[in-house]
């Protein structure tokens, strides 16, 4: 593969390419290749309700 120099990686959901192929995308940056990743979905229905916690954090030190 020495003469492909920029790889395009799909992945499903945000951490999958580092998951899945990262050893092969840490050999491709040492060869000098330029890497590029697209992401599929911003997994946001599985990261917390930082809004809520934040406001559920204030309105405890309110109130103690």
């Amino acid at each position: 593969m020495q003469s492909i120099q920029t790889v395009l990686i799909l992945a499903p959901h945000t951490d999958d390419a580092e998951l899945g192929c990262g050893g092969t995308i840490a050999r491709f940056l040492e060869e000098g290749k330029k890497i590029y990743v697209a992401a599929f979905s911003t997994a946001r229905a599985s990261l917390p309700d930082f809004h809520g916690i934040i406001s559920a954090l204030i309105l405890r030190l309110l109130y103690l």
